[in-house]
């Protein structure tokens, strides 16, 4: 009997020219396991390729059943990674070459949170229900329920703070003496900033025609 193709046990999600998601299906953990390179207990791939200041970095996230998620980054300006990382970064890819009709556009982020607060210091963005899919397409993580974005221009400092759905809070700090950060994540920063903005300046003309 000839052995399924590896692309038989994924669903197309989502594709695009730098990111793509794929979805186990049910009832295949049992072959990504004989595979040799996955766990079984994968849920969902996400596979990212940005540009930045002329570097490229790829990265691959992987979801498990218990919630939890996590990325290796390589590229240009990246140190190298193990050939089993390699290998299964390969072996998404060719997946996501192989399969057909998942969605092309999604939802902005912009439409996926409300404004909760703004002033001079911070702005706060509260995600709507239901749209941890679309949060993943976009580069986040799913599971994030809400943002702080606080800023100190005299400092040149800026800061995300992001809040989980496990309770779990996170920060990332930029500024004059911010280190190296992978092209991902400062495009999930502008994404937050321009959203910001943008609700900011809609929040603005309500009042003002108010």
């Amino acid at each position: 009997m000839a052995t399924p193709s590896i692309s038989s046990y994924f669903e197309l999600i989502y594709k695009s020219d730098t990111c793509s998601v794929i979805k186990v299906k049910e009832g295949s953990e049992n072959d990504l396991i004989k595979t040799g390179y996955f766990d079984g207990d994968e849920t969902i791939f996400r596979l990212t390729v940005l540009t930045s200041q002329g570097n490229t970095d790829k990265e691959l996230t992987i979801w498990r059943k218990d919630g939890s998620y996590s990325g290796i980054t390589w590229g240009s300006s990246v140190s190298c990674v193990g050939k089993g990382e390699w290998t299964r970064f390969n072996m998404v890819a060719d997946v996501i070459k192989n399969l057909r009709n998942g969605r092309t556009r999604i939802p902005s982020f912009t439409s996926l949170v409300k404004l909760a607060h703004h002033d001079n210091t911070c702005a706060i963005l509260k995600v709507k229900e239901d749209k941890a899919m679309d949060l993943i397409c976009l580069g986040f993580g799913g599971d994030e329920t809400m943002f702080r974005w606080t800023t100190d221009k005299k400092a040149n400092f800026n800061e995300l703070t992001t809040w989980h759905a496990s309770g779990k809070i996170t920060k990332r700090c930029w500024g004059s003496e911010t280190s190296y950060m992978s092209a991902l994540s400062k495009a999930t920063l502008y994404t937050v900033r321009s959203a910001i903005v943008n609700l900011m300046d809609k929040a603005n003309e309500s009042t003002a025609k108010a």
